[in-house]
């Protein structure tokens, strides 16, 4: 079972998903953690990518191979990303088609609390316009799970119980499909 968590930079994913995996039965995955693992290549520690597309491709091969074993897997990622000129970019349908998602919890937050997490973690200014990957990240969020017809579950200021609350659904709903 593979649930994508999404959100942008800052959101709480990988927090969460730590909190949620102490509990419980599940890997958590990054997906830049994944793309590095599985395409030795190193990643700039600033988030902002330079090249998407094979970044997407090692992502479905690494992700592949651990659903393979009926583990659930929580991979935090992202529905759009910004590019290192500061650009934003949706991420393709195709790698999600390809990923094959059980569900989303989209999580969202304050975006001052969002700068300032980012501002703290990187040590750095950022170059893109936060509101504007936010917007990005949930539109493309809606319209790929629509597209797949798989449930998205948006959550705003997420504590772990909202989390694994919305991770059950998502398991629930799953198994009524099968």
């Amino acid at each position: 079972m593979l649930i994508f968590i999404a959100g942008v930079h800052g959101v709480g994913k990988g927090y969460l998903c730590k909190k949620y995996v102490e509990s419980n039965q599940a890997i958590h995955k990054s997906a830049s953690q994944l793309i590095r693992e599985y395409g030795k290549i190193e990643l700039p520690t600033s988030k902002l990518t330079e090249n998407i597309d094979r970044n997407q491709l090692i992502l479905l091969a690494a992700v592949d191979n651990l659903t393979q074993n009926g583990c659930i897997l929580l991979l935090d990622g992202h529905f759009a990303l910004a590019s290192k000129d500061g650009t934003i970019t949706a991420i393709e349908s195709d790698v999600f088609k390809g990923l094959k998602p059980d569900g989303v919890i989209l999580l969202q937050n304050d975006i001052d609390l969002i700068t300032q997490r980012i501002n703290e973690r990187d040590g750095d200014t950022i170059k893109y316009n936060i509101s504007s990957l936010i917007e990005k990240e949930k539109s493309n969020a809606k319209k790929i799970c629509s597209e797949l017809d798989i449930p998205l579950k948006e959550i705003y200021s997420a504590s772990i119980t909202d989390f694994s609350d919305a991770i059950e659904e998502i398991r629930r709903e799953s198994n009524a499909r099968a």
